[in-house]
């Protein structure tokens, strides 16, 4: 949409069309006003200042749309500028009518109404001020009061009817978007309650069998207790998530969301879960926040996952770079990399969302195998994200 046009309403770009909807202002511009003059042949004939100043005010038309008020001062000086020079009487006010009802339509009530003002003082008054004619009758200057104030009543209505829809289109819009959150509502609802039970279960389970085991290996306690300890604070975090698309229980346990903060927990429970990760941060991690903090913490937990799931070596390297305009993360497994490891760059979900998390703050993420060994995940988000 070109400057100073309305909501809704977008003229063509092609140079031609905007030519092409000048066609019937210059024929009645030109084409009528020669006719009149052929007609009356008491008028002065054409002069080449005439035919220049006519010409000129169609050609400044298509400008319009994106400089109304510039190509109504445009008009009306050519239009002045033509009675001046004494051109053969007849619609030669054409173009100026169009620029004014287009500058009205785009809001410019001032501008159109002052030369409006200009326009019924110098057409009845001019030739009379400059002594060619006897001063016009009070019929004809109120015919020219009458033209103006009806071709500026009928643009108003024209532009108010154009506000009307364009305020009806955002009013759908905003109805549509409701919705649109309403069953963003119901999925998180279905998804909570669905998840949740299912994550309680597991927790439940877990306890019982750990109070009821006590000769189990302590391998299969230590992962019981994982299994307890996950499941519990999964169930507080997908409790403080979805609480942003639906109101849940004032009461319930909360945790703030995921961010590097929390990375030692992470690191903590994947050590408990048999990964040995090395973890090294260079530079201050409190630069890092808001969408670009989650955004870290999920690609750091989702490449310790595929560890856990594909590595055939549980070790992981954690390294954390924050420079000037960005932060560089990069998860290594030096293990080899399988062919259930491989698949996941050709389409694995847990590569696609951390992808589609590093594309959401402006970042880019890679991942795949080095050379003959290991599988490198590395991650560039830019710092000024929150700001874009």
């Amino acid at each position: 949409m070109t400057m100073g046009e309305p909501d809704g309403y977008v003229p063509s770009s092609h140079a031609s069309a905007l030519y092409l909807r000048i066609v019937p202002i210059a024929v009645i511009q030109l084409g009528f006003t020669f006719a009149v003059a052929h007609w009356r042949p008491d008028d002065a004939g054409f002069s080449p200042l005439n035919l220049t100043l006519l010409l000129a005010g169609v050609l400044l038309l298509p400008f319009r749309y994106r400089f109304p008020v510039w190509v109504l001062a445009g008009t009306l000086a050519t239009t002045l500028g033509y009675i001046l020079a004494d051109g053969p009487k007849g619609p030669f006010i054409a173009a100026f009518a169009m620029s004014g009802a287009n500058a009205l339509i785009r809001g410019h009530r001032r501008s159109v109404l002052i030369a409006f003002g200009i326009t019924f003082l110098a057409l009845p008054w001019l030739d009379f001020m400059l002594g060619r004619t006897p001063a016009p009758s009070w019929i004809f200057v109120m015919a020219v009061g009458a033209w103006l104030a009806v071709l500026f009543t009928v643009t108003e209505l024209v532009r108010q009817r154009r506000l009307r829809a364009a305020d009806e289109m955002r009013k759908k819009k905003v109805a549509e978007s409701r919705r649109a959150d309403e069953e963003r509502v119901r999925i998180a609802r279905e998804l909570h309650d669905s998840v949740a039970h299912n994550m309680a279960l597991i927790n439940l389970q877990a306890g019982i069998a750990l109070h009821l085991a006590d000769e189990l290996p302590e391998q299969t306690r230590s992962a019981l207790t994982t299994i307890r300890t996950s499941s519990k604070e999964a169930l507080v975090e997908l409790r403080s998530i979805l609480g942003v698309l639906r109101s849940v229980d004032s009461a319930a346990e909360r945790a703030p969301v995921a961010g590097l903060a929390r990375l030692d927990d992470l690191v903590k429970r994947a050590d408990a879960a048999g990964i040995a990760v090395a973890l090294s941060i260079d530079g201050d991690p409190g630069r890092i926040t808001g969408t670009v903090d989650r955004s870290a913490y999920r690609i750091i937990q989702e490449a310790l996952t595929n560890v856990a799931k594909h590595s055939n070596r549980k070790q992981a390297a954690i390294t954390i770079e924050i420079g000037a305009q960005a932060v560089d993360l990069t998860v290594t497994d030096p293990g080899t990399a399988s062919t259930t490891t491989t698949d996941l760059s050709e389409g694995g979900n847990g590569l696609i969302g951390m992808r589609e998390r590093a594309a959401a703050v402006g970042g880019s993420l890679t991942a795949g195998p080095e050379l003959a060994r290991g599988w490198t995940v590395h991650a560039r988000l830019p710092l000024d994200a929150e700001g874009s």
